[in-house]
């Protein structure tokens, strides 16, 4: 049964009971990605996890997640959007349940695996069903909820995270999707398409293997250069492996009579507009959530619980506000929408780079709103205009193309934050303490100070105050350097976000040429 038949069976509601099953499922599969930030150094505790261990828990998810994306197109036409969703639900559940229960590394390793492969396969499907759901006249609204499933759910791990780590255990931090995954499957089996090809499509092995390998190797590049150092062999060998494969995967792709991404989604440039503008700001964003979460628990020093807190407010912000957009962004120009929500998400991220201890958390819950003002009102008119610049049979490919720049702009963004953020931080340190040896009256009087409160304290001798003073004087010259470091790498993600403003004004120049063209006619 097609969607006209649906529409037909159900009328207009039918919309909104599509919607509803597959936000249930975005939002429960969208969850996973960042509520693994918040559990991660309980599980590694609970399985004494070394460093290389961990990284394959962080790693293997978002390689799974990235190639799986582009293979959700081929299975929509291959079984159809019904069976493809309802199997990657399950694939989920069965994730969920493994890594919950899990008494060994390998196990939880593999659990996370399964669950970032259906993390990517549900994205094209849902976006795909949205569309045609709501149709092209009501394709705004469609993108708009689909751009709160990408925000909406990391915000919520943050806050439903940190009190399950507290209050139960981080096992919980797998099974507590579970209800949202199983209510979508029934709801799904209702009201979801089922038609698929007549005949089955050729698969793209050649293509898979080639994507697989890139991306693995760019990923575990990224992950391991601040262990392996950033010139040594091992991550340039991986990133010179990343650029060969990259290159023979478009080379095969152009080639092949039926391949897993036809690039000739990119040859359309309100699209390429599009997914270049997709891929900074959803990086800038997953940057953002990486790293304040960090800051309030390293700088700060809030528990999980009060981290994700300074989330809710935000969480709020993108649930009221991403319905209007949407509902106002088919009528009007996406640069109405789109350069309002840079400028709002910038003012967030400058806020958050002159943070420091005294940051009070209404400061820092107020910057997170303003950055979930602008993602809010970024994703929908951008994948509304990008994807409906598409031919209606490359759609589900511009659906895939797009959700996979979406998330390596996220891989690469945190990956660079993280390094970012040690180099940065080290050599404010080490500017700090070079300031502090050259004024050395200055340091010789805080280090009697310090040795004076010491005495006060009692416990140290004479001759271990002044050892112990300089001790401290140290940590307090790191800490320092760590918060500097902090601040730099936020005006970085600010500059990021300014430069979304190029393809965003290119795709609004683009839009509006198509519209003085149709009227013209």
């Amino acid at each position: 049964m097609d969607t006209e038949a649906l529409l037909e069976r159900y009328g207009p509601v039918y919309r909104w009971l599509a919607t509803t099953t597959v936000l249930l499922g975005l939002i429960a599969l969208g969850m996973s990605i960042t509520i693994i930030d918040v559990a991660t150094p309980y599980v590694q505790g609970a399985f004494g996890m070394s460093a290389s261990q961990e990284q394959w828990l962080s790693t293997g998810f978002l390689a799974a997640t990235t190639i799986s994306i582009m293979v959700a197109p081929w299975c929509m036409k291959a079984f159809g959007e019904r069976k493809t969703y309802i199997a990657t639900l399950c694939l989920f559940i069965f994730g969920s349940v493994v890594g919950g229960m899990s008494k060994d590394t390998g196990v939880i390793i593999f659990a996370r695996i399964a669950l970032g492969i259906s993390a990517g396969m549900i994205r094209p499907v849902a976006m795909s069903a949205l569309f045609t759901a709501f149709g092209p006249r009501r394709r705004g609204i469609a993108t708009a909820i689909y751009g709160m499933s990408l925000g909406l759910p990391l915000t919520l791990a943050e806050v439903f995270g940190g009190w399950l780590v507290e209050t139960l255990s981080w096992r919980w931090t797998f099974y507590v999707t579970l209800p949202f995954s199983v209510l979508s499957i029934l709801l799904a089996a209702f009201f979801l398409p089922w038609k698929r090809a007549d005949r089955m499509p050729r698969f793209d092995w050649a293509g898979l293997v080639l994507l697989s390998v890139a991306v693995f190797a760019l990923l575990t590049a990224l992950a391991n250069w601040l262990r392996w150092g950033v010139d040594s062999n091992g991550v340039l060998g991986l990133l010179a492996v990343a650029a060969v494969v990259g290159t023979l995967y478009v080379l095969w792709e152009i080639r092949v009579p039926h391949p897993m991404l036809d690039l000739r989604v990119f040859l359309n440039p309100a699209f390429a507009s599009g997914s270049l503008a997709m891929f900074l700001f959803g990086g800038a964003f997953y940057a953002i959530v990486y790293l304040l979460p960090l800051f309030s628990e390293t700088v700060q020093g809030y528990s999980p619980v009060e981290t994700g807190m300074i989330f809710l407010p935000s969480t709020v912000v993108l649930a009221l506000l991403v319905p209007l957009v949407g509902h106002l962004s088919d009528r009007y120009s996406p640069l109405l929408f789109a350069v309002p929500a840079i400028f709002f998400a910038m003012a967030g991220t400058w806020g958050l780079a002159h943070a420091d201890t005294a940051t009070s958390f209404l400061q820092l819950s107020m910057s997170m709103g303003l950055i979930a003002i602008g993602m809010s009102a970024f994703p929908p008119p951008m994948l509304s205009r990008a994807i409906g610049a598409l031919p209606n049979d490359l759609m589900p490919y511009g659906a895939g193309a797009i959700n996979f720049a979406m998330q390596l702009g996220g891989a690469l963004f945190t990956s660079v934050s993280v390094l970012a953020l040690q180099v940065t931080s080290v050599r404010h340190a080490a500017a700090l303490n070079e300031s502090l040896v050259s004024g050395h009256a200055a340091t010789s009087e805080t280090m009697e100070q310090m040795a004076g409160a010491l005495s006060r304290i009692g416990g140290l001798g004479a001759d271990r105050l002044h050892e112990a003073a300089g001790y401290l004087l140290g940590r307090v010259v790191y800490a320092q350097g760590h918060i500097l470091g902090f601040d730099q790498v936020f005006v970085y993600v600010t500059l990021a976000l300014l430069t979304c403003l190029v393809p965003v004004i290119l795709l609004g120049l683009l839009h509006h040429n198509v519209v003085r063209a149709l009227a013209a006619r």
